[in-house]
């Protein structure tokens, strides 16, 4: 037996002919009046520690009386005198379980943090540290090599121009009058 009915079966569905109310109803029945002798007392005994132990057992480790000049709504004064009867009664020790290792991880919770930190200093400040070195010593590199190369091929170029029209116009005719001859030859 697990979860039942009326949540996956069509039977229980929006346009079926049994409601959502009466799935809900099943499920309370199948919940608290189970047949199954095991489950209808394993039932109530978490029924009982949920409602009953634990608040018990929370009034007795930090119940107590309000602190002097605290007031509460007419309505809580007889949980608060509960309260304060609980940990008169039973005044448990709560200092070495304040104290124990397992409450410092609970504040710490549990080293997420802290390990979460570890790692990402590890992982990602290594990762971007071996990112700036390549960026550095093969990015900039490449563009180093291509800025020196247009650079040389710049001043090649610029040892080649002379400022002077004629030179200018002497070189494209010495140009057309080689291409004219080319494609004459092919021809």
């Amino acid at each position: 037996m697990g979860f039942t009915h009326w949540a996956p079966d069509p039977e229980y569905g929006l346009m079926s002919k049994k409601s959502l109310i009466d799935g809900i109803v099943y499920e309370i029945n199948h919940a608290f009046a189970n047949s199954n002798t095991f489950f209808f007392i394993l039932t109530y005994i978490a029924i009982t520690f949920g409602a009953i132990v634990g608040p018990g057992l929370a009034l007795s480790l930090y119940g107590g009386d309000l602190a002097e000049g605290e007031t509460v709504k007419p309505w809580m004064k007889p949980i608060i005198r509960l309260n304060a009867w609980a940990f008169d009664r039973f005044n448990f020790d709560n200092k070495s379980v304040a104290e124990s290792s397992l409450s410092k991880a609970l504040e710490n919770r549990l080293y997420f943090d802290h390990y979460y930190d570890m790692a990402m200093l590890k992982l990602v400040a290594g990762f971007s540290d071996k990112s700036a070195e390549t960026d550095k010593n093969v990015v900039d590199g490449v563009i180093k090599k291509i800025e020196s190369g247009t650079q040389s091929i710049s001043k090649v170029v610029r040892s080649m121009t002379t400022g002077s029209a004629r030179d200018y116009i002497l070189m494209v005719s010495v140009g057309a009058l080689a291409i004219f001859f080319l494609m004459w030859g092919v021809a």
